[in-house]
């Protein structure tokens, strides 16, 4: 209840996922709530940053994240 009473106040949004499968799942979990409960124009006016702090290479292939997530938020 309390993100839809935010939700419906809000011009954009600006979805953080780390970069690595869990951040990944995590993120595309939101952007699936978001088209299923009525937001999908909210979704349209989103962004996606995708994180990386942790030393060393991520676990996963970020170009490929990047293809994936630009499927969702135009």
């Amino acid at each position: 209840p309390g993100a839809r009473g935010v939700l419906s106040t809000v011009s954009g949004l600006v979805i953080v996922a780390s970069a690595s499968i869990d951040g990944a799942r995590q993120a595309a979990i939101t952007m699936d709530w978001l088209r299923q409960n009525g937001y999908q124009d909210l979704l349209g006016r989103s962004c996606v940053v995708i994180n990386h702090v942790t030393p060393g290479k991520p676990n996963i292939d970020v170009e490929d994240l990047v293809q994936q997530f630009e499927r969702h938020v135009p």
